[in-house]
């Protein structure tokens, strides 16, 4: 991202302050909480309804899909091995049902978005993406609305315009929610991560700095957080979004600095208040804490690396 100011650098100071002043006394990975689902090789997860979605197997393939629901935990029926599952979401279908969206990749690099009803049947998204644009998330569902990430290019160059978060209705056009005036003001228009729930939609928005978002289906009430900022010798990324009940915001920051331990730190943001809970690991470790977060109502899970989704008790060190 060119251009980036004095602000932007104070910016991320007051970032790396704030997180200072609330470590104090830094959390631990928590082995003694509940572990819902032992699976070493899970690598992304998805809860709603009592149900959970996740991902398993090396990072660079073979994975499959798993589901847990009220009848047990399989395979996800017909879902086929693949490089790799990304971006997986659990929503509602416009009866009610659960639905599971994800991206299935081919290779690395090559990934199409489908739409599973668990049952063993999926589809294509179709309509989404315009000539020169590309899907960067799998769409969220809730009943007749998806929301979605869209990285849109002219000339050989980003076109900001056309970049960034979307809600679409059945029939209907889709719609691109403005970014917050923070994310604008300094050209941030790549979305890597949404939720939608009801008529709330989430976003992360992520580059040198990356914010975690929210607002309603049309832009209104919108609020976000400085969430990760990479510059010297420090690297933050933004792994982790799920929305909960009445419309609260989690995310889940990875961040190393150079000589400390890495840190794996979950925000939550309930109105105007926003909150924290930073846990750390030895940096020779080389694994966080966790590496994704899902959602089910007020219950909160993590992915532990190496062990599987763990039931977490969100203990802020900081916060209003």
């Amino acid at each position: 991202m060119a251009g980036l100011s004095g602000m932007a650098t104070r910016l991320v100071i007051v970032f790396v302050i704030t997180l200072i002043a609330a470590v104090t006394l830094p959390r631990l990975a928590a082995a003694a909480e509940p572990l819902a689902f032992a699976d070493p090789a899970a690598t992304e997860i998805a809860a709603l309804d009592g149900s959970i979605a996740w991902a398993s197997g090396p990072r660079t393939g073979p994975q499959r899909l798993m589901i847990h629901t009220a009848s047990g935990t399989r395979r996800v029926p017909g879902a086929p091995l693949a490089v790799g599952y990304r971006s997986l979401d659990l929503g509602r279908d416009d009866h009610g049902g659960l639905v599971l969206s994800y991206q299935r990749c081919r290779t690395l690099s090559a990934c199409a978005a489908r739409r599973d009803d668990l049952h063993g049947h999926r589809s294509s998204f179709r309509g989404l993406a315009p000539a020169g644009c590309t899907l960067t998330t799998a769409p969220a569902i809730w009943r007749y609305r998806v929301a979605y990430g869209l990285f849109c290019a002219q000339a050989g160059r980003e076109d900001q315009r056309r970049s960034g978060l979307y809600v679409k209705a059945v029939g209907t056009a889709p719609r691109r929610i403005a970014r917050p005036s923070e994310v604008a003001r300094y050209g941030i228009s790549s979305v890597t991560s949404v939720d939608l729930r009801a008529t709330t939609v989430a976003a992360i928005y992520s580059d040198i700095y990356s914010y975690a978002a929210i607002s309603g289906i049309w832009g209104g009430g919108m609020r976000a957080f400085l969430a990760g900022a990479s510059e010297g010798e420090s690297d933050a990324h933004v792994p982790g979004l799920a929305l909960g009940s009445g419309g609260v915001l989690w995310a889940l920051t990875d961040a190393e600095h150079a000589g400390d331990p890495l840190e794996a730190i979950i925000f939550r943001l309930i109105g105007g208040c926003r909150s924290h809970e930073v846990m750390q690991t030895p940096e020779a470790s080389g694994t966080y804490a966790a590496t994704d977060i899902a959602v089910d109502g007020t219950r909160l899970y993590e992915l532990v690396p190496g062990v599987g989704i763990r039931l977490h008790a969100f203990t802020p060190s900081a916060g209003c």
